[in-house]
């Protein structure tokens, strides 16, 4: 009985920053002058190339740790904060809260890391890539054209759905039992029915309270409050950077599978013969890692990380 209540124990610790301490110091002990990094959750796919190109390092280099959630990664940081001469990185998301400014931990300045997939510069670099098209191609241009104008119709759709969210973080942050959002998937397919290079059909959703219930949200809720936040977010712009990431990704893999339907059936682009068979809904983190959008604050952060360690 106390082994398998131990081994609940351990089940329900993976992931958390106890269980990440634990690997973390064997591994430290047996490679000392290795790079640590710890993530939110699955971002090394997304930095693992950005940290070897600027970091001048080898992949066998680094550990990763995947912590669960940006709370583990700052309690793991806290936890190691007096442990000098460790080569140790941090990566969080911004998210909807304040900048964090803490050494050797990068903060997104976008929502999260799928914020920088849905950039122009991304799909740029696919279609470049994977259709072979110039940027003079009048496919290209087209579809850049179509893409912008699918994503800012998408932004504006979803505009009251990240405010009530915004609004949900704010007042829920003193509340130790957040309210946990259903599936990304399974909330925006109550806003969309389907999105394509040419259109995007929506349902009617009426009203916040709608919204609340497609959220799940038992709490009482300031309609007016949400509603204030809600024309302040319509007035950003750039949406695709500040608003959640998973509805962002969402999003991408809609128009570029649309895309792929569209052009394989001859009816998108312009004496065009290439097949694409290509399926960006496995594992699309990693297949648009390449194609992604890097900051110049990421370059500068593990440029200087390069620096300080004398790399």
């Amino acid at each position: 009985m106390e082994e398998d209540n131990y081994v609940e124990k351990m089940k329900r610790s993976r992931g958390k920053s106890s269980a990440i301490l634990t690997r973390y110091i064997g591994d430290h002990d047996k490679y000392p002058d290795k790079f640590f990094c710890f993530f939110e959750g699955e971002d090394y796919k997304y930095y693992r190339t950005r940290i070897i190109q600027y970091l001048g390092i080898d992949d066998n280099e680094i550990f990763h740790y995947d912590c669960n959630g940006k709370k583990e990664v700052l309690k793991v940081y806290d936890d190691l904060l007096y442990y000098n001469g460790v080569k140790k990185i941090f990566f969080i998301d911004k998210d909807f809260d304040e900048d964090i400014n803490k050494e050797n931990l990068y903060q997104t300045e976008c929502y999260s890391i799928e914020n920088y997939y849905v950039m122009d510069t991304t799909l740029k670099n696919f279609l470049s890539t994977e259709f072979e098209l110039n940027i003079n191609d009048d496919n290209f241009i087209k579809c850049i054209d179509d893409y912008i104008k699918r994503r800012d119709e998408f932004n504006k759709l979803i505009t009251t759905l990240n405010a009530y969210i915004y609004y949900m973080r704010n007042r829920d942050m003193r509340n130790p039992e957040r309210i946990k959002l259903p599936d990304d998937k399974e909330i925006l397919n109550k806003f969309v029915i389907c999105i394509g290079v040419d259109k995007i059909e929506s349902k009617d959703i009426e009203n916040i309270c709608d919204i609340k219930t497609i959220l799940k949200d038992d709490r009482e809720i300031n309609e007016k409050e949400i509603v204030l936040l809600s024309n302040k977010f319509e007035k950003i712009d750039k949406k695709e950077e500040f608003y959640r990431g998973k509805f962002q990704i969402y999003f991408l893999k809609k128009f570029v599978s649309n895309l792929i339907l569209q052009v394989n059936k001859n009816n998108y682009f312009k004496e065009y013969e290439k097949k694409i068979t290509l399926d960006i809904n496995s594992n699309t983190i990693s297949f648009l890692s390449t194609y992604a959008y890097t900051s110049e604050k990421l370059k500068e952060f593990l440029i200087g990380l390069k620096k300080k360690y004398n790399r």
